[in-house]
């Protein structure tokens, strides 16, 4: 992907292009918002951009270093994450950044650093990161990534041009789901909604598995909005994270969560007097309208956050069984207590 082919905060684009054009950029940026947005497909753009081949203000996405950045084989180009680890540690931040980011580039015109969920960094590596934004290089740029701007050190912040992204427009989402997977405009719009605006979750959907696992979630919300019996919660969620014959499964698991997180959101909309035409879920109107008679909005909002922060959690290596668990625990607790208010 390039400048051109970007899809959304068109703003942040075309200002990092202009800076790129001008030779103006900044020796350190900040990426912030939601997860999905494309905070890790512009910094790498950029990156592209600093050491293609062909262009200068754009990448060409075909030459050896574009390819190389792609893949994650460029020696110019590090991309340092926790990966399975709880946090960035000191000894990930020296030996990854600090040992090579005041030398000359190897074979680029530019060393480029992206530290992805930069909230997750201890002290020590935060410490380590603030000595090289005070004597930044010439020769190198720092991106940070992270979906909680205040949780990063305010001299940190303070050190870096901070860009905030936001969720994309779903007619825009939509339109990009047509023309690059060659979707259905329905397909493509049940998509864009239930990813609330993030094209990384968007791109990730399979429409042929989420169509059949939406056909299961309104039974499984039934079971807990009404179940009394802990055990019978605890083995659907077995089954929910993997069932008979399923493959991929965590892209499964990711799809399940967002429908899940579907339903409830058509429920939020249906037990506040919303208007029918916002529903995600076509069809089922009836058994959905039943559903809300047994959860107030409240509830339900409360439950969609739970489904969002699970799929946040998913994607940051948390136990699969464990998170379906406490996800449903956490679920059937919500709506229990107003049942046990009422008597």
């Amino acid at each position: 992907m390039s400048f051109a082919t970007f899809i959304g905060n068109q703003h942040i684009r075309d200002g990092i292009q202009q800076a790129l054009k001008s030779n103006s950029l900044p020796h350190a940026y900040i990426f912030h918002g939601p997860e999905g947005v494309g905070k890790r497909t512009l910094a790498l753009i950029l990156a592209k951009s600093l050491n293609c081949l062909n262009l200068k203000d754009d990448c060409c996405d075909k030459c050896n270093s574009c390819y190389k950045i792609d893949k994650g084989l460029h020696p110019d180009v590090r991309l340092l994450l926790p990966g399975g680890k709880v946090s960035i540690s000191i000894e990930q931040m020296r030996g990854e950044i600090r040992r090579t980011i005041y030398l000359k580039p190897m074979e680029g015109r530019k060393r480029v650093y992206i530290i992805d969920e930069a909230e997750r960094m201890t002290a020590e590596a935060a410490n380590s990161l603030l000595k090289t934004l005070e004597e930044p290089p010439s020769a190198a740029i720092l991106i940070l990534l992270t979906t909680s701007y205040l949780s990063l050190l305010p001299t940190i912040r303070s050190r870096c041009q901070a860009l905030r992204f936001s969720s994309i427009r779903r007619e825009e989402l939509r339109d990009f789901l047509v023309k690059t997977y060659d979707y259905s405009e329905e397909k493509a719009s049940h998509i864009s909604e239930l990813s609330e605006g993030s094209v990384g979750i968007a791109s990730a959907m399979d429409p042929h598995l989420m169509a059949l696992q939406q056909k299961k979630m309104v039974s499984l919300v039934e079971l807990l909005l009404e179940g009394d019996n802990l055990k019978v919660v605890l083995e659907e969620a077995s089954r929910f994270v993997r069932e008979k014959g399923e493959k991929r499964e965590l892209e499964e698991m990711e799809a399940k969560l967002l429908n899940l997180g579907g339903v409830f959101r058509d429920l939020m909309v249906l037990s506040s007097g919303g208007d029918r035409n916002l529903l995600v879920n076509k069809g089922g109107e009836e058994e959905l309208a039943r559903l809300a008679k047994k959860v107030d909005k409240e509830e339900a909002l409360q439950i969609v956050e739970e489904v969002y922060q699970a799929l946040v959690a998913l994607r940051r290596n948390a136990n699969p069984k464990l998170l379906a668990e406490a996800l449903f625990l956490h679920i059937n607790q919500i709506t229990r207590r107003r049942g046990v208010a009422s008597k």
